[in-house]
């Protein structure tokens, strides 16, 4: 029997704990000093490269068949994905703009903490935009699609994502899942990843896991 596939989930929960650590990083970050701001304005970039990729595959492989089910319902989520963008690339230009700022300005603490709530308010408007997503959408496509179908989207996402980056979004999933979700994804990757990817996804489970946690999962995948 094939199981339905929840499209959303895994992605999302690796990036609310990349959202959360970057808030933290943030609130952390002394805005005097460049090479704090440089690792933060290094989060964000790489934040927002992430979430056009992630946009991108949403809207050529998921939208097609949730348009289908539920006429125009994918425009609204395509129109929070510009806006989302948006708000990123202005973090970008208020961060680089700090950047030129001597160090000693008198209010270049409270320029920085702008840009920390600015940061936050993306971060609230994005958690209200995957929450919707998850509780809305993901429902209509289990509900709608055949698990032969979300498999093929599954696939077709897999698929489209070059190696670098699919190791990267598999990596963060994993990340921010439990010992029962990662076992099954390292499952299903065995039978529709390329298998230098799959070792690679083994090989950062490894490094990451402490022993005892690594042991149970190298056991339940009879490794």
């Amino acid at each position: 029997m094939v199981m339905k596939i929840p499209l959303y989930s895994g992605i999302h929960k690796g990036q609310r704990k990349w959202l959360f650590e970057i808030s933290t990083q943030a609130g952390r970050t002394d805005f005097s000093n460049r090479q704090e701001v440089d690792r933060l304005l290094h989060q964000v970039k790489a934040l927002l490269e992430h979430m056009k990729e992630h946009a991108y595959l949403e809207e050529n492989y998921i939208h097609p068949r949730l348009a289908g089910i539920v006429p125009g319902c994918p425009r609204g989520i395509e129109a929070d994905h510009k806006a989302q963008h948006q708000d990123l690339e202005d973090l970008i230009k208020g961060l680089e703009m700090i950047k030129e700022i001597p160090p000693d300005h008198e209010t270049l603490p409270s320029i920085g903490h702008e840009q920390y709530l600015a940061l936050n308010r993306y971060i609230s408007a994005y958690l209200k935009h995957i929450d919707f997503e998850e509780d809305h959408v993901q429902q209509i496509m289990l509900n709608d699609c055949t698990a032969e179908e979300l498999m093929a989207i599954f696939k077709k996402i897999i698929d489209a994502q070059e190696p670098p980056v699919l190791i990267s979004n598999v990596n963060l999933m994993l990340d921010a899942m439990s010992m029962m979700e990662i076992t099954g994804i390292v499952m299903l990757g065995k039978s529709i990843l390329p298998a230098p990817t799959y070792q690679q996804v083994l090989a950062h489970l490894e490094s990451t896991m402490d022993k005892e946690k690594w042991a149970a999962l190298k056991s339940r995948l009879g490794l």
